[in-house]
């Protein structure tokens, strides 16, 4: 993704200011409390994302987890950070992610870590071999969602627990944000990659059922994460000539958001 292009080349060129903003977590982050506009957090944010996410897969000690789009590790860093007797593995599709994340995270005593490349809906494990997996906003890029949830339900445990962010758009105003494609879509593609965000919740809980899952947690949490689009937006200057394009897409996006056509949701499936 041209996204990760961008970050990349920024780390690479020892942009310290952006490394602390996005070399750990890439998505969206999450504000209890709206933030000082002239200092938000973003790092302690998108931290949080990660927390609610892994609450909502139920993670805790002693558990086989699995990260799918693991980006630069961060979801696997603060799971590994937080709990004990671990086995954690990141999958992600761009070996230059999964490069950082492990030059950059190394497990703690008594947890074992590991980043494989792979692609989402063809997982290289056996049935059965996790207790939980999360899939912090990046569903929209794989080739297919229920493709992707047949995969989990084949590697979770019995009564073993998906989490997922997504953008989601809100039922009422699905022709709207499809009218809307058109004029939002380059742009925001050009930066952020190509998905697909029209998923409805009543879509997500059909293609559960297809996949022999059940939607157990669905929470929009839409208004915590809009101090994100600001944040990214005073960025810009470090991407230089890419700089306008970034902030063009991040803009659509956050018109959408306020506008309330896309929800950013946390979803979890047992």
């Amino acid at each position: 993704m041209p996204y990760f292009d961008l970050i990349l080349a920024r780390i690479a060129a020892g942009d310290a200011a952006l490394t602390a903003a996005l070399g750990r977590h890439v998505h969206w982050g999450y504000w209890p409390e709206p933030p000082d506009p002239a200092a938000p957090d973003y790092p302690g944010a998108a931290e949080a994302m990660t927390r609610r996410i892994c609450d909502a897969a139920r993670v805790g000690p002693g558990m086989r987890v699995l990260d799918v789009g693991c980006g630069f590790g961060g979801t696997v860093a603060s799971i590994d950070a937080r709990f004990t007797g671990m086995d954690l593995v990141g999958v992600n599709i761009d070996p230059r992610q999964l490069d950082r994340a492990r030059a950059t995270v190394p497990a703690s005593p008594g947890n074992a870590v590991r980043f494989i490349e792979a692609d989402a809906t063809r997982l290289p494990f056996p049935s059965g071999a996790f207790d939980a997996v999360v899939a912090v906003e990046c569903i929209f890029h794989f080739p297919g969602r229920i493709a992707f949830l047949k995969e989990v339900r084949r590697v979770l445990t019995p009564g073993g627990r998906l989490a997922i962010s997504d953008f989601v758009p809100h039922g009422p105003t699905l022709p709207l944000l499809v009218a809307a494609v058109p004029f939002f879509a380059p742009a925001v593609a050009r930066v952020y990659g190509r998905g697909n965000t029209l998923c409805t919740p009543g879509l997500y809980r059909l293609m559960a059922r297809l996949a022999g899952l059940r939607v157990v947690h669905d929470e929009d949490v839409t208004r915590h994460t809009l101090p994100t689009y600001p944040a990214l937006t005073a960025l810009q200057a470090h991407f230089g000539a890419h700089g306008p394009a970034f902030a063009r897409a991040t803009r659509n996006m956050e018109l959408l958001a306020r506008s309330g056509a896309l929800r950013y949701r946390v979803l979890g499936f047992e």
